[in-house]
C-alpha cells in the first residue's frame, strides 16, 4: 500500500523554497531564525499541523516558512543544482560537523546516504524559517539553539482510524499499515542514530493528537517558542 497520498505536493513546496532562496540571496545577512521539528508516530497527521503552523508563523514573522519532510529533503539533496545552492548559502562545513558531533559515536558508519541527508537536515535547521517533519530532525538538530522540537503521539486506535480515513482503507489493512510503518520508522532511527524518537528528552513538548486539533497544537507551540515579530519601522522584536 502506497502512502504517497499522505505527503503534500513536493513540486509545489520545492518551487516555493527555491523562490525564497533566490529572494534571500539578494538581501543582506539576517540574524538567526527559528526552526521547528516535528516527530510523530505513524498515523498522526503531522502535515496538517505543519501547514497550520506555517501559516501562523508567516503571519507572525512576516517572512516565508517552508515545510520540509523526508520527500522534500531528499529531493533537495539529490539534485546537483539545488545541492549547490543549499551548500553555498547555509553555514559552512565545520559548523555542520560541530552540530553533528553530539550524536552517538559511530552513527555515520552505518549509512553514507543517510549521513549526507543528515547534513542537509542540519543545514536547513541552521538556516531557520523551516518546519522539519520526521527523519530524526529533533535528534540531528538537538544542539542548535535556534531549534525547537515537538513530538506527536496518539493511541493505536486513533492512528488506525486516521489512516483509514485518509487512505480509504479497510480496518484490517489500515491496522497492518500502521504497525508496519511504525516499526519501520523505529528501526530506521535506531539503525542510523542509535536512539529512539520516543525518548521525551529530545522534545520541548509531546502532544496527544487524539486530544487536540492542529489549530490547538499550533497555538500551544506558538506559546512555547520565542517568535520574532515585525513591528513599525521594520524593527524586529522577540515576543
Amino acid at each position: 500500500m502506497s502512502i504517497e497520498k499522505l505527503i503534500p505536493n513536493v513540486e509545489r513546496r520545492l518551487a516555493a523554497w527555491i523562490n525564497v532562496q533566490e529572494r534571500l540571496g539578494k538581501e543582506p545577512p539576517r540574524a538567526s531564525r527559528l526552526t521547528v521539528t516535528i516527530s510523530r508516530q505513524f498515523g498522526c497527521d503531522a502535515y496538517a499541523l505543519a501547514e497550520s503552523l506555517k501559516a501562523a508563523l508567516e503571519e507572525r514573522t512576516g517572512e516565508a516558512w517552508t515545510v520540509f519532510d523526508d520527500a522534500l529533503v531528499e529531493r533537495v539533496s539529490s539534485e546537483a543544482r539545488l545541492s549547490e545552492q543549499l551548500l553555498g548559502s547555509i553555514g559552512d562545513e565545520s559548523q555542520i560537523l560541530d552540530s553533528l558531533a553530539g550524536l552517538v559515536s559511530g552513527w555515520h558508519t552505518h549509512g553514507e546516504a543517510y549521513e549526507a541527508l543528515a547534513r542537509y537536515i542540519v543545514r536547513i535547521a541552521r538556516d531557520g524559517n523551516a518546519i522539519i517533519v520526521g527523519r530524526g530532525g529533533a535528534v540531528l538538530a538537538q544542539r542548535l539553539p535556534n531549534c525547537f522540537h515537538f513530538r506527536l503521539e496518539a493511541p493505536h486506535e486513533h492512528r488506525v482510524q486516521s489512516i483509514q480515513q485518509r487512505l480509504g482503507l479497510g480496518l484490517d489493512e489500515a491496522e497492518a499499515l500502521v504497525i508496519e510503518q511504525q516499526q519501520r520508522r523505529e528501526r530506521f532511527i535506531e539503525r542510523f542514530l542509535h536512539c529512539s524518537t520516543a525518548d521525551t528528552r529530545y522534545y520541548c513538548a509531546v502532544f496527544n493528537m487524539a486530544k487536540c486539533s492542529p489549530q490547538q497544537l499550533t497555538r500551544s507551540i506558538l506559546e512555547l517558542i520565542p517568535i520574532p515579530v515585525e513591528r513599525a519601522q521594520g524593527k524586529r522584536v522577540v515576543e
